[in-house]
């Protein structure tokens, strides 16, 4: 069971309100920490157990193209990322959709996950700006359960707009 929320531009908090983390695009120096990032998401997320070296290697193998297009912010060091958000899709008409979002559990309740998508929200609407595009939807969606989650992603100007289930066959 998901929740599927999406920006309220009039609810999206400024920097003075919900300062960046020090938000930063993924290097390629990144991949594998993001890997483990991924693979920490895929259990907290109930899709299985840890995929092993060859569920790794596929989330290393997508995430390196990912890094090398830009759709990938992280906080953290270089080589050490804490924390990931994927812009899954950015669409001039339809907008963008936001995955892939996961703190690192020792760097959890510091509120990153919350700074990090705030960032990333106010980058979108900065840049469709610039592009003479009008303000987006910025969607992403949750586990109903993630109660942390729902708090950070109301706390960045998100509401729920709808549950719904991911069915994964």
């Amino acid at each position: 069971d998901q929740r599927y929320l999406c920006a309220d531009m009039d609810a999206v908090p400024d920097a003075s309100t919900v300062a960046d983390p020090g938000v930063r695009r993924a290097e390629p120096a990144d991949v594998e920490a993001l890997a483990t990032l991924a693979v920490r998401l895929h259990i907290d997320d109930g899709f299985g157990p840890d995929p092993g070296e060859a569920g790794r290697r596929g989330y290393r193998d997508r995430l390196a193209v990912a890094v090398r297009s830009g759709t990938i912010d992280v906080v953290g060091p270089v080589g050490r990322p804490v924390a990931k958000l994927e812009r899954s899709i950015d669409h001039p008409r339809y907008g963008v959709q936001l995955a892939g979002i996961v703190v690192a559990p020792d760097h959890r309740g510091r509120g990153i996950g919350r700074g990090l998508v705030a960032v990333a929200t106010r980058t979108v609407i900065a840049a469709r700006a610039e592009r003479g595009l009008g303000p987006p939807g910025v969607t992403l969606h949750t586990r109903a359960a993630n109660a942390p989650a729902l708090v950070a992603y109301a706390a960045a100007g998100f509401r729920v707009l709808e549950p719904w289930r991911l069915a994964v066959a």
